[in-house]
């Protein structure tokens, strides 16, 4: 597992948009400068967003979705490192480079804690006596989802590309069904305890997720030819405080 990088966090597209959007030319960052605002366009009413990187925000994607709700609805969220520049590509001397996209890779995870709680929709799901064995007279579902900093249902597409990985679904949503056909057994007819409650619900494991950024440009010589798609380095960020919701099942025999 590569290291993780220092992080700052900005608002921005999730760029899939065509260059006429982009009315001005990139201006060339150098690696040691370090980026103190960025500027995007949104499509829907072509206007500049600035948001500040602030030094107590770095790494914190949920700090910034709270404070900026209307921003965060408009644009997405983007977390970059605070060393490398976001345009490190070689350009070409009078060449124009467009944004078009922004490509995201899940590449691994760490911290990873099991089991951290709480647990939610909890289900009582049947009841058995001592010494029976039953099954379900109709069927019982519970669902989860993945949260980030304890929100759930995340748009931007580093929280889409953590929860295809960790659930299957963009969405972050898992469930499980308790059908009809599944035997319970009650506690042994030796046991002090005559019932046996089963329950079903949501449990969490937390980590730390690893993401690849990568941008794309598309390129465009002094003579305004198509030179085709630029790849910019990948730049890794990572993303604290995931919570990966499981369907578990339990049980507690009583006395009655």
């Amino acid at each position: 597992m590569k290291a993780g990088l220092s992080l700052m966090l900005i608002l921005s597209l999730f760029l899939g948009l065509s260059s006429s959007v982009f009315a001005e030319e990139i201006v060339t960052q150098t690696s040691n400068e370090k980026i103190e605002s960025v500027q995007y366009f949104t499509q829907k009413e072509n206007q500049v967003y600035s948001v500040q990187i602030n030094e107590e925000l770095k790494g914190n994607i949920n700090d910034v979705l709270k404070s900026n709700p209307e921003v965060a609805t408009e644009l997405n969220t983007q977390i970059i490192n605070n060393e490398i520049s976001p345009m490190s590509i070689v350009r070409n001397p009078g060449w124009t480079y467009y944004l078009i996209r922004e490509d995201f890779e899940y590449t691994g995870q760490s911290n990873f804690v099991m089991d951290v709680g709480p647990r939610t929709n909890e289900t009582f799901l049947i009841s058995v006596a001592k010494g029976k064995t039953l099954t379900k007279t109709s069927s019982t579902t519970v669902t989860g989802s993945l949260t980030i900093g304890g929100e759930a249902g995340l748009q931007s597409p580093i929280a889409k590309v953590i929860s295809l990985q960790f659930t299957g679904s963009v969405t972050g949503t898992i469930q499980r069904t308790w059908g009809t056909t599944i035997s319970f057994t009650g506690p042994a007819e030796s046991s002090s305890y005559n019932s046996r409650n089963y329950y079903g619900g949501i449990q969490y494991d937390s980590l730390r997720a690893y993401v690849d950024i990568t941008k794309v440009y598309q390129a465009f010589d002094a003579q305004g030819n198509n030179r085709g798609y630029v790849y910019d380095t990948p730049v890794n960020v990572y993303v604290d405080a995931v919570k990966v919701p499981k369907a578990i099942e339990w049980s507690v025999d009583v006395k009655y």
